[in-house]
């Protein structure tokens, strides 16, 4: 199987679109290893996109990112704050934060299909 790296830019863009505003709701809360681990996905994802990346490093990035999800204490038990002026403005702007949590996950999870990338 051959994935373009157009592809695999645009898996990362769309990435990028769902970790930004996952990072603003997280600082929004009282800090976290949460808002860390998905900082640092956005920084890589930044730093792929500015330059450059092999279909090794998307997969292990991929895990990386998905690695905090599943399990007792992980991140599908984080409750993001609520009742404030900000998250309002949040949940107005973004609707429901599970929407975005899985659109990280899934733009996470396409990074992994396994393929040569081709420029």
């Amino acid at each position: 199987m051959t994935i373009e790296v157009s592809v695999r830019i645009q898996q990362l863009e769309e990435l990028q679109k769902a970790l930004m505003p996952l990072c603003e709701l997280l600082r929004l809360d009282k800090p976290t290893y949460w808002l860390a681990h998905f900082e640092r996905c956005l920084q890589t994802t930044d730093h792929f996109l500015a330059n450059g990346f092999d279909q090794a490093s998307l997969n292990e990035f991929s895990i990386s990112v998905r690695n905090v999800f599943g399990g007792m204490g992980s991140f599908n038990d984080y409750v993001p704050p609520m009742n404030t002026k900000e998250s309002s403005a949040w949940y107005q702007k973004y609707g429901n934060p599970e929407n975005i949590i899985s659109l990280v996950y899934k733009n996470a999870l396409n990074l992994m299909v396994i393929g040569v990338c081709h420029g």
